[in-house]
């Protein structure tokens, strides 16, 4: 996850989606049902965002009432969504349906297109593998030296808060840095770090540890 150009959009997925409305010579205004892998809030706008979707699209983002809500035993929500899908056609002979499925950290993601409609598939071209993608950012396990903070989070534990931050070194490189320290935590509590310098050690434990620059 670390590795992907974007922290806050998932390209494999896009990519999928893409790869499989191309082969079926349709756009996403053309796709009269959806079902959008729901495990989590980003699942589904990363995909909303990427195709101009609006959350309150006429046609619903979902078939099955969403995996939060649905459920599925354990990974088989999406074999529920592809039978709504085939319901869904069936009951509007000549439509079609879309059907995300996810894998992975939205890193392994499946789509599906359903139709009453026969398709001229011939060999294997009824599916495609894509490869993985050759954009990816170096990641750092040590680091020493200036980085500026690209996502943050900040995690309550009994025994101490730890704040923890993404941060990119001058060359572009990604690393996971920590920190402790009672002043840096109020500056993530209190403030909106985004693109924040910060100044980057290895601490004793081999961990990057981190405080404001």
């Amino acid at each position: 996850m670390l590795a992907r150009p974007d922290l806050a959009t998932a390209s494999r997925s896009i990519a999928s989606i893409r790869a499989a409305l191309d082969m079926a010579g349709l756009g996403m205004a053309e796709i009269d049902h959806l079902d959008l892998y729901s495990c989590f809030a980003i699942a589904v706008f990363n995909v909303t965002d990427a195709f101009a979707l609006s959350p309150d699209d006429p046609r619903g983002l979902t078939l099955t009432g969403g995996l939060p809500f649905f459920g599925g035993a354990g990974n088989n929500y999406s074999t529920h969504a592809i039978a709504e899908a085939v319901h869904a056609a069936r009951a509007r002979p000549g439509s079609t349906a879309l059907v995300g499925a996810n894998g992975g950290i939205l890193s392994k993601y499946a789509t599906g297109l359903y139709s009453t409609r026969p398709a001229d598939w011939r060999g294997e071209g009824r599916y495609r593998s894509l490869a993985d993608p050759a954009d990816i950012v170096p990641v750092l396990d040590r680091h020493t030296g200036p980085a500026r903070v690209e996502s943050y989070t900040i995690i309550p534990r009994p025994d101490r808060t730890l704040g923890a931050v993404a941060a990119r070194t001058p060359d572009g490189a990604r690393l996971i840095a920590i920190t402790a320290d009672d002043t840096t935590l109020a500056t993530l509590a209190e403030t909106d770090p985004f693109a924040r310098a910060i100044a980057v050690t290895t601490g004793a434990d081999g961990r990057n540890e981190f405080r404001f620059a």
